[in-house]
């Protein structure tokens, strides 16, 4: 993660790599409650994340997913890969995302992810065209 982090209860280092690029990396620093595809809500026992990918046209997911909570100081890692196409569903544009997300119920720091290994992992990747994904280690 880069040295300098805003302030805030999320903070979301978003590193993207894209076919029509060469696939170099490219990476934006946001922070916010909107700045993830993730919903988060506090309790007793810690944050409860949860998936709310909306646009996906596989697999499809039409209410947010509840992957895990997470007491203090705790990490967890949600891996997932979707297809989406265009904004209009006659459009031509389609493409893939797969996803590494690291999430800590921690303060923001460079290091944060370096050292702490997840507690807690949601792992919902699947076959982009039907059935359930290999599994390889994280």
């Amino acid at each position: 993660m880069p040295e300098a982090l805003p302030d805030g209860p999320v903070v979301v280092h978003d590193v993207f790599a894209d076919h029509a690029d060469g696939y170099r990396f490219s990476e934006q620093v946001r922070s916010g409650g909107d700045a993830a595809s993730l919903e988060f809500s506090e309790s007793e026992q810690g944050v409860t994340v949860r998936a709310c990918v909306r646009d996906a046209v596989y697999p499809p997911h039409d209410r947010a997913t509840r992957l895990f909570t997470l007491a203090p100081g705790k990490v967890g890692l949600y891996r997932a890969n979707f297809r989406f196409r265009g904004q209009c569903c006659c459009s031509a544009s389609w493409w893939y995302e797969d996803w590494t997300v690291r999430v800590a119920n921690a303060p923001a720091s460079p290091e944060l992810f370096l050292h702490r290994s997840p507690q807690y992992t949601a792992d919902h990747r699947v076959q982009l065209y039907g059935g359930r994904a290999r599994r390889t280690a994280a």
